[in-house]
Parts: C-alpha cells; structure tokens; sequence
C-alpha cells in the first residue's frame, strides 16, 4: 500500500533580523516550507509570488513599513484575506496582544520564544483559519 504524502505548509517568516530569521528556519524547517524576506518590499513581493498558508511577521522591520502596514498590504491581497498572520515582536507591554490583534493579526508571539511555543501557535492559527 503506498503511504499518501501530503504537502508541508509553506510559512513566509517576515523579520529584519538575519539571526531571527534562521532561528526561526530552524525551528519550523521540520514541518514547514520556510521562505524569509528581510524587509516589507521583499515580504510583499514574496506574498504576491506564492501563496503561503501562515505568514510570521516581526513588527519593526526596521527602514520602511512597520510589520503592521505590511499586514493591511498584505490583507488587500484576495489571497490573503483568511491566511493567518503571526505578529513576533519583542513587544510584550500589557495590551500589547489585545493591540495587535485588534490591529488584524490573528495571533502574537513575544520574543524571547520557546520553539514549542512558536509551533503551537502556528498550530492554533491554522486550525482557528480552517474552522471559520
């Protein structure tokens, strides 16, 4: 009998930061196709080439817009309307995630972050898009 492979979600990891980008490869490489962009001309030329199910998008991205302005770029996209989309910030002030979410992403992670807590996220968000 011959095992059916289905395909790995691709995640497009939007971050200004090479370490945070390879660390963030790392983590998700297992179970995930991993594309990175390190600034929002790249992320939002990426995001008009491929689809990708979860997009992790750092919120200052340093020259450029912020992580918050690529997310409604993004989101004027049709194909990105329901696609989950992660805010990773070292931003972890109270309200933070209650802003961010608000704002429109559908999840938020604080760095410092352990790997298992990047993955349940992502998860989560893709489990929360397919039940809607």
């Amino acid at each position: 009998m011959m095992e059916m492979v289905t395909p790995r979600p691709c995640v497009l990891v939007v971050d200004d930061n090479a370490h945070m980008r390879k660390l963030l490869e790392i983590f998700l490489k297992k179970s995930y196709i991993v594309i990175t962009a390190h600034n929002d001309v790249t992320a939002l030329e990426q995001a008009a080439e491929h689809q990708f199910d979860v997009v992790l998008m750092d919120i200052n991205l340093g020259p450029g817009l912020t992580g918050v302005e690529v997310l409604h770029e993004m989101r004027a996209l049709k194909q990105y309307e329901r696609v989950p989309i992660i805010a990773v910030t070292a931003s972890a002030s109270e309200g933070d995630h209650d802003r961010f979410l608000m704002t429109g992403f559908d999840s938020y992670i604080s760095k410092p972050f352990t790997k298992d807590s990047l993955l349940n996220n992502i998860v989560v968000a893709l489990e929360v898009i397919a039940a809607r």
